[in-house]
Parts: C-alpha cells; sequence; structure tokens
C-alpha cells in the first residue's frame, strides 16, 4: 500500500471514532439534533410508550409522550386541576379502558367545550399528536 492512502478499514475506524460521542453518550435529544452539548442535564427525556395494562378496568387513561399516566373514572370538568402533568405535557395516548360501551369525547378547554377529533371508543387505544393541551372530557358518545 502506498504511503498516504488509507485502507477501507482505516476509514470505517476513523467514521466510527467521530460518530460514537456523537451518538452513544448524547442520549436521544443530542442524537436527534446532531449536536452533542456534553451536559447530560440538558439532554431532554426520551419518549416512552404508554403502558395500557396499567390502566385500570373502568378508567379513560391518558399518558403523555414520558409515560406518565392519568386516570378517570367519571366526567373530568378540568384536566389541569384533576392531572398534574395537564399544564406542562401535551397528552400523547388515550385509552378507554372504561364504561362497557361508552365513548369518551376529549375537548381541548375545561368545560366540555371545544370537542377534539372523534369519539374515543370502548376498549379503543388511540395516538394523540401531542402538540396541543386537553382541557376536560365526558363519557358521552
Amino acid at each position: 500500500m502506498k504511503r498516504g492512502s488509507k485502507s477501507v478499514l482505516g476509514m470505517f475506524a476513523v467514521l466510527v471514532v467521530a460518530l460514537v460521542p456523537a451518538v452513544v453518550g448524547a442520549g436521544p435529544a443530542a442524537a436527534s439534533s446532531g449536536v452533542w452539548t456534553g451536559d447530560s442535564a440538558t439532554v431532554a427525556a426520551a419518549e416512552k410508550p404508554p403502558n395500557y395494562n396499567a390502566c385500570p378496568l373502568e378508567y379513560f387513561c391518558v399518558y403523555d409522550k414520558y409515560g406518565h399516566m392519568c386516570k378517570w373514572k367519571d366526567n373530568e370538568r378540568d384536566w389541569y386541576k384533576a392531572c398534574s402533568w395537564a399544564g406542562r405535557n401535551h397528552p400523547k395516548y388515550v385509552y378507554n379502558h372504561g364504561k362497557y360501551y361508552v365513548g369518551v369525547t376529549i375537548y381541548r378547554n375545561v368545560g366540555f367545550r371545544g370537542p377534539v377529533g372523534d369519539c374515543v371508543t370502548w376498549e379503543e387505544q388511540a395516538i394523540l399528536a401531542g402538540n396541543y393541551n386537553i382541557g376536560s372530557h365526558a363519557w358521552n358518545c
């Protein structure tokens, strides 16, 4: 091999050495943005799928993208008072594990105003856009 030329294996090693610090130790936020800050405290928590099995029978359960759950057995006029994360995190997943054959309407505003989407039917698990707040819900469809 001539001096100054690199083997394929050598180029691969250089590529791995360059990428590993940016992806492996960086966490999900840094890997997705391609920027490594070196400060793990600034890395956002990874999305976590919901644990639908944790939703008790006869409840309507809602999860944020981090897997936090809030649950209700009845209508809820004000999610902000009833769910600890409702004002900080947007709901991402819903599960109607509730009253037999009764659906749930979710509303963007407190007081059952501004319905969002279709009825969440009994036993339905749905994924929301995750970019808006929900203010209330009712067992009414």
